[in-house]
């Protein structure tokens, strides 16, 4: 069975992923559910009430371990659908795996892991649940865990001890699962430099308007396009005016 799910940690952010996921199942007719610290419900989508941690880092890996699919796409509460993506499930004939490497940066200079194997963002995720993969999820949510008490590099920045893909990192290397890596389509960050050639599909960014965003850098020619950051600030209760992004795109011809 394939679906998608989200993982919400507080009632902010289970607003926000109903949301999110009511935007997809419009767009991906298959089964949609969220992960919820407290209770909730919204039409068409399952809720799946849990214990927080009083981590939502680690609430998303537990989530994500737990996905009541065979095959999963998890998204962030902050990734709007614009267009339809579940062939990305196509993917999984091959690969147990696909994931999209983290934009600006390649990762931290851990000294398990070679410099060439990027970091990957695990705001999308698309994964097969079989034995190889619940054992590295459960290898990463470990790893996550010691680091909290145990930073691990000397000099880290504070993205050890606040995210999860780091560890994440580690795991995968160790772990030897084939990966597919996403072309950033399926994951645009608009708030750093950023590369296009077909159609965005998934919105990366709590933004107003997605839709709107995804209709204008859709509409120029699908080639290869390039974009500098185009837009500042970030999170839930900024959400980034949508019109800045659409204006920022319309100076740039």
């Amino acid at each position: 069975m394939r679906g998608i799910i989200f993982s919400a940690t507080g009632e902010r952010y289970i607003a926000a992923a109903l949301k999110a996921a009511s935007q997809s199942l419009r767009l991906n007719p298959v089964p949609h559910a969220v992960f919820c610290s407290c209770p909730a419900e919204a039409e068409g989508i399952r809720t799946i009430a849990f214990e927080s941690a009083g981590n939502p880092h680690i609430d998303k890996i537990s989530n994500i371990a737990a996905s009541p699919y065979d095959e999963t796409i998890y998204l962030d509460v902050d990734c709007a659908a614009v267009e339809q993506f579940t062939e990305l499930f196509d993917l999984l004939t091959y690969y147990d795996l696909a994931a999209a490497h983290a934009p600006g940066y390649r990762g931290i200079a851990d000294p398990e892991v070679p410099v060439s194997f990027y970091e990957i963002n695990t705001g999308v995720l698309v994964y097969r649940l079989n034995v190889a993969v619940s054992a590295m999820f459960r290898e990463w949510r470990a790893t996550y865990q010691e680091w909290l008490e145990n930073p691990p590099f000397d000099g880290a920045d504070g993205r050890v001890l606040g995210q999860d893909q780091p560890a994440f990192r580690r795991c995968l290397w160790r772990s030897k699962i084939p990966l597919y890596v996403l072309a950033p389509e399926y994951n645009w960050r608009f708030l750093v430099p950023s590369f296009l050639c077909r159609k965005v599909k998934i919105i990366h960014g709590f933004v107003t308007d997605a839709n709107a965003v995804a209709a204008k850098v859709n509409e120029l020619p699908l080639r290869a396009r390039v974009y500098p950051a185009l837009a500042t600030g970030y999170g839930i209760n900024s959400e980034v005016d949508g019109a800045q992004i659409i204006d920022a795109l319309n100076l740039l011809g």
